[in-house]
């Protein structure tokens, strides 16, 4: 914005420059002296003071044109390049925030991924302890609750990270982390231990 002033600034000092006067201010001083003869003593001193105010048309008018149109010319680059960077900050915002909308369905999805996880590796253990289940059929129910919170920890992850992206591209900074809430709580999280 800063840049899209100063250059219109610029081109309103050239389109007023042929009727601004320069200023030309001299000075002089000396001594005169003379007489009749060979007699140099009568000396007195003397001082000028000199104003003078000059217009200046660069090629009969024809250079203050191409001036002023090259500012115009560099005024609309300068215009041009602001709504660039607008545009791109704009882009920017649009797609952080999809990202922090798709990280929070992400985030939902893995939270019940991990709820049903912990509920089956529940079922599988009770299944063990009334002997009507196979050891490895827990075992492959443990391996899945695993995943299941490893993927849920990289999709709160995900979903931070693109909630730090949007306040960035909205000019913020965030003061502490953004978390997307603690992880989730089965019934089965302690069956392993039993």
């Amino acid at each position: 914005m800063a840049s899209v002033r100063a250059e219109e600034d610029r081109q309103r000092q050239e389109t007023l420059r042929p009727f601004i006067p320069s200023v030309l201010l001299g000075v002089t001083a000396g001594g005169l002296g003379g007489g009749t003869g060979s007699d140099y003593e009568d000396f007195s001193s003397s001082g000028d003071l000199t104003l003078g105010l000059t217009w200046g048309i660069r090629n009969l008018g024809f250079g203050e044109s191409a001036i002023r149109r090259q500012e115009a010319a560099q005024t609309r680059s300068a215009r041009v390049r602001l709504r660039m960077a607008l545009d791109a900050v704009s882009q920017q915002v649009t797609i952080a925030h999809l990202e922090v909308r798709q990280g929070r369905l992400q985030v939902e999805l893995a939270v019940e991924n991990v709820d049903q996880s912990l509920n089956s590796l529940d079922l599988n253990m009770q299944r063990i302890h009334a002997a009507e289940g196979l050891p490895i059929e827990a075992m492959q129910a443990m391996r899945a609750a695993a995943e299941a919170q490893e993927t849920y920890l990289e999709s709160v992850s995900a979903f931070n990270r693109a909630q730090f992206r949007l306040l960035r591209a909205v000019g913020r900074s965030p003061e502490r982390g953004v978390l997307a809430g603690p992880p989730p709580q089965g019934n089965g999280g302690d069956a392993g231990d039993e």
